[in-house]
């Protein structure tokens, strides 16, 4: 090989050492780490499915969940699960009439072996849910604690920068805690008596035990701006959205 080499031309052994040198180079050169996509923003869904909130799998603490139907009926149980989804406990805690974070009301963290331990998040969804209710007070959903969160650069996604934001405003006072959360407007009820097509929802084909178009249009000023008194758009928005909403389409709010 070293004799083949020697008698090749001058500008063909310049060619190859260039060539080698160069391969060299890259074989040292360090290969860039891939980014890794960070998950901002609360994913309620997933908090439910793996179990975080109570009632899926995964950590389980399905007690909580069965206390709230114990407690409130399976339509709280419901509610409950729509609020851990969607961040917002405002449907929930009206259902229930009580505005306190569920970990701070008897009898919704005992233990079926009897251990009361009301006062303590058992579950991720309850701390987030006491967190957005201390800082923001009864109207602040879990999406007002992540987005605020992530202004002072912490993503609650990630646990260690879950407990250093707690510790930020809990302790060290670094992050300010925020003005508290008004009310939201209330929805207006349409006028129903004197619109044909609105008392046409009455009877709307549609129509069932959980979903009546009737209630849903007159229960929310905003469905009757987007859609009017049009029983399938509605009915379309309550499954792709007022069930995981938290709305009321069955009867009067």
């Amino acid at each position: 090989m070293n004799n083949l080499f020697r008698k090749l031309p001058n500008h063909n052994k310049k060619i190859i050492i260039s060539i080698a040198l160069i391969c060299t180079l890259a074989l040292c050169m360090p290969i860039p780490a891939k980014a890794e996509t960070v998950t901002s923003g609360y994913n309620g869904q997933v908090a439910w499915n793996t179990g975080y909130c109570g009632g899926g799998v995964g950590l389980g603490y399905g007690y909580v969940v069965d206390n709230i139907g114990k407690k409130y009926g399976e339509d709280a149980k419901t509610a409950y699960q729509n609020a851990v989804i969607t961040g917002d406990y405002t449907a929930y805690r009206t259902l229930v009439k009580d505005w306190r974070p569920t970990q701070d009301v008897p009898g919704i963290n005992v233990h079926p072996d009897g251990r009361d331990l009301t006062g303590n998040a058992l579950t991720n969804a309850q701390s987030y849910e006491y967190d957005a209710y201390q800082l923001f007070g009864k109207y602040g959903t879990v999406n007002d604690l992540f987005t605020y969160a992530a202004q002072y650069g912490y993503d609650l996604n990630v646990a260690d920068q879950y407990n250093k934001f707690s510790l930020a405003w809990t302790v060290y006072k670094t992050v300010p805690k925020p003005a508290k959360k008004a009310a939201p407007a209330k929805t207006t009820t349409a006028p129903a008596a004197n619109n044909t097509k609105v008392e046409a929802l009455k009877t709307y084909k549609g129509n069932n035990a959980n979903f009546n178009a009737y209630w849903y249009y007159t229960n929310y000023a905003d469905l009757q701006a987007a859609f009017g008194p049009d029983g399938k758009a509605l009915k379309d928005h309550w499954n792709q959205h007022g069930k995981t909403e938290g709305r009321v389409a069955n009867k009067a709010k």
